[in-house]
């Protein structure tokens, strides 16, 4: 089966493989050294100095990132939440669960942000940060990171930031951030199960002092080079590999890109529409459903021709599907799918 999904993703034979090698111990010298590895490739993607930016890796779902990040680098609060889709609906529902103080700027899901009303927002109340997402994969919006830094800086406002579908594919502004979250999957095309925050040394230095809110999420638990849990070693030797193999994120941007071009192209030929009201990432698209009939007969027929498509969330669902590219996802599949398997009605 060829997963067209915005997670899990496709991974590669030798990345699969990885995970299929002779158990290992999270304790021994040689897993201790891959670990120092992946820390340092994460870095290296962003050209990150470790003297500015902290690697936090856990074992658990890209959520688990998301609510480590919020519940360690987050003080008494208050926090603004920037809505505009179902993940960055998520981000204010574990701050409910958490107690933590917070506003949420909504916007439509099918609109851009609007960068006025969160400088209007930011003014009126004394936040001790922002939090939103990068790539909004909803329905595919790519946030304004450097926008919206730009507001939080002269007013002393941090700026934490899920980056789970962007890191590795997009270019990310860390001058602007203090916390960014992803994940080991997604553009990174390792296997679900490993994810990390990254945190700038000024924010680490003051996690300490937060009060602690969950014992297994509690980041500066995890600042050593040794684990200090029991991380799902099969599952982080992937990781490493998929670090490995991965091509510059300049690259990756850019062969994502191609893909883009190739897929929006033949979309036009087909005369189906999509979703593009504004900024959007590169690495998936949202189709209107309308020419396909129901999403359960589409998907039902993707799958018996060997495609997984993807449903969007909520009230979208009865109107748009995805289809993404992120992982190892070849311009044959690609083009396999779009001539031979995706049938307007």
């Amino acid at each position: 089966m060829i997963l067209l999904t915005p997670g899990p993703c496709m991974t590669s034979d030798s990345v699969r493989a990885a995970a299929a090698a002779p158990d290992q111990n999270h304790r021994e010298a040689e897993f201790e050294t891959m670990s120092s590895d992946v820390r340092r490739r994460i870095l290296d993607l962003y050209s990150l100095p470790s003297t500015q930016w902290r690697p936090y890796i856990l074992g658990g779902s890209g959520t688990a990132a998301v609510e480590a990040m919020l519940t360690s680098c987050i003080d008494s609060g208050p926090v603004l939440v920037i809505e505009n889709g179902y993940y960055s609906g998520r981000i204010a529902e574990i701050l409910a669960v958490h107690s933590i103080p917070h506003d949420v700027v909504k916007f439509d899901w099918e609109t851009p942000i609007d960068v006025a009303q969160i400088g209007a927002a930011l003014l009126s109340t004394r936040y001790e940060s922002v939090v939103m997402t990068h790539h909004e994969t909803t329905l595919g919006h790519l946030n304004p990171i450097s926008t919206i830094g730009a507001l939080c800086a002269p007013l002393g406002v941090r700026l934490l930031v899920d980056a789970m579908s962007s890191f590795g594919s997009e270019t990310i502004n860390f001058d602007v951030c203090d916390a960014v979250c992803s994940s080991a999957n997604k553009s990174l095309r390792g296997l679900p199960g490993i994810s990390f925050v990254l945190v700038n040394t000024e924010l680490a230095s003051q996690m300490a002092r937060i009060p602690r809110r969950s014992y297994y999420l509690h980041l500066p638990m995890y600042g050593s080079e040794s684990a200090p849990l029991t991380l799902p070693t099969a599952i982080f030797r992937a990781f490493h590999q998929a670090l490995v193999e991965m091509p510059s994120v300049a690259q990756r941007r850019l062969d994502n890109l191609d893909n883009a071009r190739y897929v929006r192209e033949r979309l036009t030929v087909m005369g189906v529409e999509w979703f593009e009201p504004g900024p959007i990432a590169n690495c998936l698209v949202s189709i209107k459903l309308e020419r396909f009939g129901s999403l359960a007969k589409l998907s039902s027929h993707c799958q018996a021709n060997g495609f997984l498509i993807y449903g969007c969330k909520a009230h979208l669902a009865e109107r748009y599907f995805q289809i993404s590219w992120m992982g190892t996802i070849t311009r044959g599949d690609l083009a396999q799918f779009l001539t031979e398997v995706l049938k307007p009605d």
